[in-house]
């Protein structure tokens, strides 16, 4: 069946406790230098939030559903093959006219109207696996160049004319694996730890290659996409759920996938690498 489409950071805590107070004074975290550890262990070398103002990037395509695929999986579909298109794409609430998820259940909505993805791991994946990887191949919305997953979840961003709230990480399934071909893909690509980005429509309208994705505010709990998807630590957790009850930022709740494993994290002891 085939749809036709048109459109080092450093461990140093004077180091972090000037850069957290520099958000502080108006750029939107809301985090004290006297309240970092509360954010739990940093790896050497993981950035912090962008903050207010900061580029998230640069939009290099936008991708639809080219052609919906026969999968082993429970759907026995997948609509992950999605290609680049041409000129300004129209956004609505549910994401890019033009483009259709076949496991709703799983994709889609709401809450995960649109995927984006960095093409920096794009380069790594074409490296390792030895073959290109044209833009929509991994199923992503937006090829973007830049730190993307730097972004803080709840943070919004203006594309276009489109602003949009990040609102959780991708979550890769075996349809992604078999799509790509490499039995292992799910595991490494977890093990990479920068999975990518969901976005909510907040203000629809259009989006096209070369648009500037620039962070118009964020909640200030501090926690990235990347950083939530390394670690998903208690100590994170309870500061997106401290955020969340608190209403940090305009109008920030947690969405329910976020919510739900908020939820669970807080409630750990044991505090460990999710993807170690």
């Amino acid at each position: 069946m085939t749809v036709q489409t048109n459109v080092s950071f450093s461990d140093d805590d004077e180091v972090r406790a000037a850069q957290v107070h520099l958000r502080e004074q108006g750029r939107g975290s809301r985090l004290t230098p006297q309240g970092h550890d509360e954010l739990g262990p940093v790896r050497d070398g993981f950035p912090v939030a962008l903050e207010t103002g900061a580029f998230a990037g640069e939009v290099l395509a936008v991708c639809v559903v080219h052609q919906l695929h026969p999968d082993s999986g429970t759907v026995g579909v997948t609509a992950i093959d999605k290609r680049a298109v041409d000129g300004p794409v129209k956004v609505g609430k549910l994401g890019l006219y033009g483009d259709v998820q076949a496991d709703r259940k799983h994709h889609g909505g709401i809450d995960q109207a649109l995927y984006a993805l960095a093409q920096e791991e794009i380069d790594y994946w074409e490296e390792t696996l030895g073959r290109p990887f044209p833009a929509g191949q991994f199923g992503e919305n937006l090829r973007v160049a830049g730190p993307v997953d730097e972004l803080e979840i709840g943070a919004r961003v203006r594309v276009g004319s489109v602003i949009l709230e990040a609102t959780s990480t991708r979550n890769p399934c075996s349809t992604f694996a078999r799509w790509i071909g490499h039995a292992t893909m799910v595991k490494e690509f977890s093990q990479r730890e920068k999975a990518g980005v969901y976005f909510k429509v907040i203000t629809t309208g259009r989006i096209k290659a070369g648009d500037r994705m620039e962070v118009i505010s964020t909640p200030g709990h501090g926690v990235s996409c990347a950083r939530w998807y390394r670690y998903g630590n208690p100590q994170d957790a309870r500061r997106l759920l401290r955020a969340h009850e608190d209403n940090a930022g305009p109008e920030f709740q947690l969405c329910e996938r976020m919510l739900r494993l908020a939820t669970t994290a807080a409630s750990r002891q044991v505090d460990t690498p999710r993807n170690s």
